[in-house]
């Protein structure tokens, strides 16, 4: 009975052994497994992180101050000539009929010349909504300009107010 007991002992105790051996196997995959899960994750996330500082107002200002001001005031002249019907060489010209309004007149301009307050008054409001989100981007990029920044935006507003009376 002693040689079966301790046949059965050696097997059991082999079992344990190979068990054990399996169970690291299988724990340094998991491991492996995971750890290949949180880079592909961290991955990610540095990707998501710089997609969004890409498309960040804030960041492009803070990291292109004068490219981002110059694509605003840019963008403002589009805008005006856009908003008061192109300059002499737009594609718009305007037939010189007196009488009858032109396909080719856009109709901003039509409005324009009927509504001439409203549309300065307009102006005025688009024209300082502007120059307020430009420089509200401008002070979070560059905190250390802000007392320049206001004062030169209460400049500008007051001469385009003025000029436009």
């Amino acid at each position: 009975m002693s040689k079966k007991s301790d046949r059965i002992r050696a097997e059991i105790k082999q079992t344990k052994t190979d068990l054990a051996q399996k169970i690291e196997i299988l724990e340094g995959q998991v491991r492996k497994d995971v750890g290949g899960a949180k880079e592909s994750l961290e991955g990610a996330i540095d990707k998501v992180k710089a997609t969004t500082q890409f498309f960040s107002l804030t960041h492009q200002v803070q990291q292109r101050p004068l490219l981002m001001t110059g694509g605003a005031v840019l963008s403002g002249i589009v805008f005006t000539r856009w908003l008061v019907g192109g300059s002499p060489r737009a594609p718009y010209r305007e037939v010189r009929e007196s009488s009858r309004v032109s396909l080719a007149r856009p109709l901003v301009r039509v409005v324009a010349e009927s509504y001439p307050d409203e549309v300065r008054i307009l102006k005025n409001m688009a024209f300082s909504f502007v120059v307020s989100l430009i420089a509200k981007q401008v002070k979070a990029g560059l905190p250390h300009l802000v007392e320049t920044i206001g004062d030169l935006e209460r400049r500008v507003k007051i001469e385009f107010a003025r000029k436009n009376k």
